[in-house]
């Protein structure tokens, strides 16, 4: 399930303004609520099948970028000290850095 959040851009809406009588500010109290129960859904969601879990930010397959061309060495040397970095914040319960596991779900 794919979900986008958009930012409303200034102008009329040409159902209102043809007397339908939509009204944008029910319509983005729903939209929320239903976000949130989207979100709320996804919180403890599992896949039926092992294979169609993302990897974790720490798995292997994220480590090896030994792909890049040598004159990538800047990229390799900033993606290197990142995940440093990344293995010094405080994990949840699943080893995930919180906002990292946030943005998972």
């Amino acid at each position: 399930m794919l979900a986008i959040i958009t930012k409303p851009i200034p102008g009329k809406n040409s159902v209102l303004a043809a007397g339908v009588g939509f009204k944008p500010d029910i319509l983005q109290v729903e939209y929320g609520r239903f976000l949130g129960k989207i979100h709320a859904l996804t919180k403890n969601y599992e896949p039926g099948q092992p294979e169609w879990r993302r990897p974790h930010w720490h798995d292997p397959i994220f480590q090896e970028i030994g792909w890049l061309p040598e004159s990538e060495w800047l990229v390799q040397q900033k993606y290197e000290e990142l995940m440093a970095y990344l293995a010094t914040l405080p994990k949840d319960h699943k080893g995930n850095p919180p906002l990292l596991e946030a943005a998972r779900n």
